[in-house]
């Protein structure tokens, strides 16, 4: 799965990545599949990955007080998921965020500094 994810960073910045990056992806990044329905995210609860969609979709999504659903993002191959601010300020999460159809990604978690770590290596801080 790794694989989708160095080539979608090479060619959104054409910067080759080093051993030692690629190294320190396949530690950071934690593979999951998921199946159609199952929660990456679920609302309340504290949103401790960013989400890379390998294969499939996802979709975020709030559910108003009439069990309403409205969806704000339809996340395909190659494209991020998460609650951002629920991420960097340790919140609880106003979205829901579920597979729409079978699905794989690549989450990178908050847990033991991955993320700046990963966000040091120069093709994710273009």
């Amino acid at each position: 799965m790794l694989t989708a994810l160095l080539n979608y960073l090479y060619q959104q910045t054409a910067i080759p990545l080093s051993e030692e990056d690629i190294a320190l992806m396949r530690k950071a990044f934690i593979p999951r599949k998921f199946r159609k329905r199952q929660f990456l995210l679920q609302e309340g609860d504290i949103c401790w990955y960013i989400s890379f969609v390998v294969k499939g979709a996802v979709r975020q999504y709030t559910v108003d007080e009439k069990g309403n659903e409205h969806v704000l993002n339809l996340a395909i191959e190659n494209w991020w998921t998460s609650d951002r601010e629920s991420y960097h300020k340790l919140t609880p999460s106003i979205y829901n965020i579920d597979a729409w159809e079978e699905t794989q990604v690549l989450m990178l978690p908050k847990a033991d500094g991955w993320y700046d770590k990963v966000n040091a290596i120069p093709a994710f801080a273009d």
